[in-house]
């Protein structure tokens, strides 16, 4: 993979500072690949501005300590744009995705094709996180501890907590950042031992929705925004509700459904790699990976039941191949 890796310095040379921009309601690895980001700025002498437009958990704010942030109301809209873990501009928000053409995209998603002057796209590759330690490691760069739990946060989520799409790589680079300070379980603690009162009043809700279909191959449960209103909750507590959808016995898809006033966010994950939800995803208008995706409907024309009989189809047209290849 060596061979087709830039030279991140060389790259980032031109200017003395760049805006950085991760997906609208980041995660784990968005969070952890644009602190890293700007953390290597700053250790090559240059600044990389974390823009922050949505509010996110507060388990995330510990790695946010030191690390120069912007909103939009304070932001420098002359610097160059670098996208992380965003699969196409519509990901990094209207108000952003306004601006000139971003400058660099750093990304892992199957659905992306590319919209920045330079695109290092690695779809294979579990997180965006990994693919930077790839790239520090490119130029032999030390990774520091505030860098190297930055990029442990993105991998570490975006795995699963090293359960799905993980390689020999994966935890060699986890190595190299315990080598390098960090400690997995105040890693784990801050992001999976920390949640809200909200947050369990929330997931009381969504197991009270879970309703199996496709001969219970199939999972799918939802949250109104009445719900979240009247826990006190924001939408950062429901991160990583659609698991809960995919680990009852006997599940190959799960699914997620979450309304707003203005949009329905769906996310779907599966089981095996076999199953391809990518696919199904992109005919829904999102994207992501083979065994993780989301995408954005409009609520004034979503439908559950529609939602439903979509994903019965895609199983129906996949299921013997996923059979077949568990019995491989």
């Amino acid at each position: 993979m060596n061979n087709d890796l830039p030279n991140l310095r060389e790259l980032l040379a031109p200017y003395p500072a760049y805006n950085i921009v991760g997906h609208v309601r980041p995660d784990g690895d968005c969070i952890g690949s644009a602190v890293a980001l700007s953390c290597y700025l700053s250790k090559i002498g240059k600044r990389g501005y974390v823009i922050r437009t949505d509010a996110i958990s507060s388990n995330f704010e510990y790695f946010f300590a030191d690390v120069p942030t912007v909103n939009l109301e304070n932001l420098n809209r002359d610097l160059p744009l670098i996208c992380v873990d965003c699969s196409d501009r519509a990901r990094i928000g209207e108000e952003l995705g306004k601006l000139e053409r971003p400058f660099l995209v750093i990304d892992h998603h199957k659905s992306n094709k590319g919209f920045a002057a330079t695109d290092i796209i690695f779809p294979d590759i579990a997180s965006t996180a990994e693919i930077l330690a790839h790239l520090f490691e490119h130029i032999k760069f030390q990774l520091d501890k505030k860098m190297a739990e930055a990029l442990y946060l993105g991998i570490l989520t975006d795995t699963g907590r090293f359960a799905h799409n993980t390689t020999i790589d994966t935890f060699r680079y986890a190595q190299q950042m315990l080598q390098a300070g960090v400690d997995p379980s105040k890693i784990y603690s801050i992001v999976y031992e920390n949640n809200s009162l909200c947050r369990y009043r929330l997931l009381e809700r969504l197991l009270a929705n879970i309703d199996l279909f496709s001969k219970n191959r199939a999972c799918i449960s939802h949250l109104l925004a009445s719900d979240l209103a009247e826990v006190g909750g924001c939408p950062s507590d429901t991160e990583g509700f659609v698991n809960y959808t995919r680990e009852l016995a006997g599940v190959l898809v799960g699914c997620y459904v979450e309304y707003h006033d203005t949009f329905v966010k769906c996310s779907m994950r599966s089981v095996d790699r076999s199953l391809r939800l990518d696919l199904l995803a992109e005919k829904l208008g999102g994207g992501g990976h083979a065994c993780a995706v989301g995408f954005i409907a409009d609520p004034q024309t979503f439908s559950l039941e529609n939602l439903k009989e979509k994903i019965d189809s895609h199983i129906n047209k996949f299921y013997d191949e996923y059979i077949a290849a568990r019995k491989s």
